[in-house]
């Protein structure tokens, strides 16, 4: 799950974009074009300011499941989740950002985007089988990673459909009718 927050307004994003290790020190991060976080670095690049950003992995799965649901952009992520599952999640300060992260996370890779900064990203094997083009997206720099010690780190096994995708689709759907 990756997390950022509105440079101005203070509303949070939580939300499950691609990321690519560059080096020991650098992440490719695809913010999904017109999400919560693509309008928060937008922002913040207007500014001339960096965008603290967290990678959460390993924490309730109510809140991963909020992070994948097509939310409005309004919605906060941890209140609906609260809202909907009684999830209370604790906080606690991030180690090198300003940005308050799942307590029981297992693992926190902290970092920024600077203004402008860009990585080529890719290739790699899309959900649908095929390859997709290589292309240029945010560069995160890692300032800071926390881990439990013995962390134990959520995947999802993709290729071509049927696949663990198509539960969590399921999911959502069921999910989201019942609340209509």
């Amino acid at each position: 799950m990756v997390l950022t927050q509105h440079p101005q307004t203070g509303s949070r994003n939580l939300g499950l974009y691609r990321v690519q290790i560059i080096d020991s020190n650098h992440l490719a991060v695809n913010f999904a074009p017109g999400s919560g976080a693509a309008e928060h670095l937008a922002v913040a690049e207007e500014s001339g300011g960096a965008l603290p950003i967290s990678l959460i992995l390993g924490s309730d799965p109510a809140l991963l499941w909020t992070a994948a649901a097509p939310l409005p952009r309004e919605c906060d992520e941890f209140e609906f989740s609260r809202a909907l599952f009684g999830a209370d999640t604790k906080f606690t300060a991030g180690l090198s950002q300003p940005l308050s992260v799942p307590a029981n996370a297992e693992m926190i890779i902290e970092g920024q985007i600077l203004p402008g900064e860009t990585v080529t990203e890719g290739p790699f094997g899309n959900h649908t089988g095929q390859y997709v083009t290589r292309s240029d997206c945010p560069m995160m720099q890692v300032t800071a990673i926390r881990s439990q010690a013995k962390a134990i780190i959520p995947m999802t096994v993709v290729g071509p459909p049927p696949s663990e995708n198509i539960y969590l689709a399921r999911a959502n759907e069921i999910l989201l009718r019942a609340m209509v």
